[in-house]
């Protein structure tokens, strides 16, 4: 029973950090710092693409989650109900997370193009003619 505890707990980790990181970005974009928030060199070009940035992921990572999270607590309703043995739930359930975690990193790419589409290289708005 303290496997399954351990495991529920860890797979809702990755959309419980996308839902509450995700509504963060969108109402609260951290000031330039190295420990916490979207940092990309696109991103740190200036005040407002920093900004626009952590809107953009705020909102991804946002609606990510209240994806994730019923898929991820689906599975583990389905697998509970299986009773397949520890180590066939444990990859899994493992893999779900890999599966997340990737999720998670691939979501810099349209963060990146939407700041190339919206940001000159040095950081300044694209005018409406750009």
């Amino acid at each position: 029973m303290v496997f399954w505890f351990f495991l529920f707990f860890c797979s809702l980790l990755i959309p419980a950090t996308f839902l509450g990181t995700g509504w963060y970005f969108t109402r609260h974009t951290p000031g330039r710092n190295s420990a916490f928030g979207y940092r990309t060199p696109m991103s740190s070009k200036s005040d407002l693409a920093n900004a626009f940035a952590h809107q953009y992921i705020g909102r991804l990572w946002w609606i990510i989650g209240l994806v994730s999270l019923p898929v991820t607590l689906i599975t583990l309703i389905v697998l509970l109900v299986l009773q397949l043995d520890e180590d066939t739930t444990g990859w899994i359930g493992g893999g779900l997370i890999i599966l997340e975690c990737i999720v998670m990193l691939i979501t810099i790419l349209p963060t990146e193009l939407a700041l190339h589409r919206n940001f000159n290289k040095d950081g300044t708005p694209r005018g409406p003619e750009e």
